[in-house]
């Protein structure tokens, strides 16, 4: 099975894209670079040991 976007859904998607980078910038701009590596690193383990992987 193939599934495709039309064009539609790719502008949609585009400006979803980017108003949610906005968000995020907006969100984090009290943390310098390093600091957003370290939340973003803790934010993936805390996923991982929720969702943790199935074999």
């Amino acid at each position: 099975m193939t599934v495709r976007i039309t064009r539609t859904g790719r502008a949609a998607l585009t400006a979803l894209n980017k108003e949610a980078r906005q968000v995020s910038d907006d969100l984090l701009a009290p943390l310098n670079p390093q600091k957003r590596a370290q939340l973003s690193d803790l934010m993936r383990r805390l996923f991982d040991h929720a969702y943790p992987p199935t074999a």
